[in-house]
C-alpha cells in the first residue's frame, strides 16, 4: 500500500524523466528570455570527460565553466568602498578573463570606481539588464523585491 506523499514522489520522478528526455531529443533549444537559438552553446559541452581536471580542465586547456567574474547591480551608480573591495579582491584572488557587471545603469562613478577601472589588468564589460518586477505573471513582493528581481536576473544570467 503506497502513502500519498510516495505516490505524489513517483509521479514527479516520472514526469522529470519525461522532461529531461524531451529536452534532450530536441534538435533546437531557445533561450528562454531572448527566444535565440542555444544549439551552438550546447556543442561546447564535451562529449567525454575524460583527461578532465576540475581544476586545470581538459588537457587541451579548456575548462568547463568560463572564468569570469558576473556582478550584478540596480539603480546605484556610485561605487562604495566595500564595493570596491569586493570586486577587487575577486579580481585578485580569482584572476578572471574579465568581469561582467550587469546593471541597470550605463556607467559606474565616484573614486572606487575610478580605482577599480584603473586597476593594472583588469578587464570588464557592462550588460544592460532591467529590473524585474513579475516572475511568470507573479509579482514580486514589494519588501523583498530587489531579492527576487536579482534572483530571477542571475537564472535568466546563466540560462
Amino acid at each position: 500500500m503506497m502513502t500519498k506523499s510516495f505516490r505524489l514522489l513517483v509521479v514527479l520522478c516520472a514526469v522529470s524523466v519525461t522532461l529531461l528526455v524531451l529536452w534532450c531529443n530536441s534538435e533546437e533549444i531557445l533561450h528562454p528570455a531572448t527566444g535565440e537559438s542555444l544549439t551552438a552553446v550546447r556543442q561546447i559541452i564535451p562529449e567525454s570527460f575524460e583527461g578532465f581536471n576540475n581544476e586545470t580542465g581538459k588537457e587541451n586547456g579548456t575548462y568547463m565553466v568560463p572564468n569570469i567574474i558576473h556582478f550584478l547591480r540596480f539603480k546605484e551608480n556610485n561605487l562604495t568602498f566595500v564595493d570596491a573591495v569586493c570586486v577587487l579582491s575577486a579580481f585578485k584572488n580569482h584572476r578572471p578573463d574579465k568581469l561582467l557587471f550587469h546593471t541597470s545603469i550605463e556607467n559606474f562613478v565616484g573614486p572606487y570606481w575610478e580605482k577599480v577601472k584603473n586597476a593594472p589588468g583588469i578587464m570588464y564589460e557592462f550588460h544592460k539588464v532591467i529590473l524585474p518586477d513579475t516572475i511568470f505573471g507573479q509579482e514580486f513582493s514589494k519588501d523583498y523585491q530587489f531579492w527576487h528581481a536579482s534572483d530571477v536576473t542571475r537564472i535568466r544570467i546563466v540560462m
